[in-house]
């Protein structure tokens, strides 16, 4: 485990289970929030409350690459590209994730 792709991945890995445990908390924390106000929610807001769990995928592709990245001969930076394209795609998720979670929020307060 010599590559430096290696260890940024399984910081990576490590990290999105971080995540992930915020994201349930926030989830929950808005649902309840949202459950309070006595707020309906839209088909999408309550597909984003279901879908808490996404960074596990993030979690696995950044140990699957790792895994690769510690047999393969292919040089560090290649899977550093990959390890660019994970972090755009997370970050792409997150925003959009909380986009969904505060818009009927902003919404029923603004026009209340």
């Amino acid at each position: 485990m010599k590559k430096a792709s290696t260890w940024y991945l399984l910081a990576l890995a490590i990290l999105n289970v971080l995540l992930a445990l915020g994201t349930s908390a926030a989830a929950a924390m808005w649902a309840g929030a949202y459950r309070k106000l006595g707020i309906l929610l839209p088909k999408v807001t309550l597909v984003a409350l279901s879908l808490h769990w996404w960074p596990y995928v993030f979690v696995g592709v950044a140990v699957f690459l790792a895994m690769v990245s510690v047999g393969s001969k292919w040089p560090s930076g290649v899977f550093l590209q990959f390890l660019v394209i994970l972090l755009i795609g997370e970050g792409f998720i997150l925003f959009m994730a909380q986009i969904v979670f505060v818009l009927p929020l902003v919404s029923t307060l603004t026009f209340q």
